[in-house]
């Protein structure tokens, strides 16, 4: 499973069309379009509000006349929404029958298979306590409504965090589970510049503490999709005689080409690693990440990431566990 992020068209580098999407060479089955939103009369509508964007998604479900197998999905939410919005939706029944009947129209309208809450997150971000049981009711109204309406093949899936703090504080998972068609587990963004020190984007350790502990609960491993990130996180060290995971930063590092402070894509990445452009490049068999550091300017950046190498261990982590599958953020 992959995600597209609607702002790739635009970007002023490496501009991916929704349309130009490889599909059958990474093998995806299914795709996800990221985001649409939710008005302030609790219905689902394109990010924005208005209808400029339905073209864009005619171009991303176009996707499946050359790949008829292929699954699409709109991801509703994400990190920049309103998350207050999906609190209201699930406030009542009568507010996630609405909801829930507006998803059914959109998904019919412009010819996705499903939808993909992206709430970011229940009670503990923007939320309040009442989340925790409103989301499982939420799910529950889309999976009825899906079946109401005659559409038992459509897909409702959730993207959780990964750390376990938020999922106790927020996630019901053995309750939405039987609602769910499968979670997409964002396993990446561990360690960042809003820490004090560096760390692991992405580390096997802490993913592996999160899935003992979601698997414990007694919900099927092949309801979970283990996320992975194409980029890496760029810190900015304070010691340049201290630059492996757990020394001290002072925000964000190096800035790549999507804009975002601290991102760097893996188209990037390659590069850094084709042309030797790094101090050091090594692999933490702790967190079965990679950690590159660079000097620009004077300044050191200390770089988390993924390899080849080390994504093909947290493939075989999926295969080993009975995972549902993997997933990209993001596919372009």
């Amino acid at each position: 499973l992959g995600y597209y992020s609607s702002w790739a068209d635009t970007r002023w580098c490496n501009q991916i069309q929704p349309d130009e999407i490889d599909v059958q060479k990474f093998g995806y089955t299914h795709l996800v379009y990221a985001f649409g939103g939710i008005s302030e009369e609790g219905e689902i509508e394109s990010f924005y509000g208005n209808t400029l964007e339905y073209a864009e998604f005619q171009k991303f479900n176009s996707l499946k006349n050359d790949n008829p197998e292929l699954k699409t999905l709109l991801a509703i939410g994400g990190w920049n929404f309103d998350q207050t919005r999906f609190s209201s939706v699930s406030s009542s029944p009568s507010r996630r029958r609405k909801f829930a009947k507006s998803v059914v129209v959109f998904l019919e309208t412009h010819g996705f298979d499903g939808v993909d809450l992206d709430w970011e997150y229940p009670v503990t971000r923007m939320g309040v306590p009442e989340d925790y049981g409103n989301y499982p009711k939420l799910c529950r109204a889309i999976m009825e409504e899906f079946q109401r309406s005659g559409h038992e093949d459509y897909i409702l899936s959730v993207a959780t965090s990964i750390s376990v703090q938020h999922l106790q504080d927020g996630f019901d998972l053995v309750e939405m589970a039987p609602w769910v068609s499968f979670f997409n587990v964002m396993s990446y963004d561990i360690y960042g510049s809003w820490h004090d020190v560096a760390g692991a984007l992405a580390g096997l350790d802490y993913i592996s503490n999160t899935f003992d502990y979601m698997l414990g609960l007694g919900v099927n491993p092949s309801k979970f999709v283990l996320g992975l990130a194409a980029y890496g996180r760029s810190t900015k060290l304070v010691d340049s005689n201290c630059t492996t995971a757990g020394c001290p930063i002072d925000g964000a590092g190096m800035t790549g080409c999507l804009g975002e402070p601290g991102v760097i894509p893996t188209f990037e990445l390659v590069d850094f690693m084709e042309t030797g452009n790094y101090l050091s490049l090594v692999k933490n068999n702790e967190t079965d990440t990679m950690e590159m550091v660079n000097e620009i300017d004077g300044d050191i950046f200390f770089t988390s990431f993924d390899s080849e190498e080390t994504f093909n261990i947290k493939y075989q982590y999926a295969f080993t566990n009975c995972l549902r599958g993997i997933m990209w953020w993001a596919v372009d």
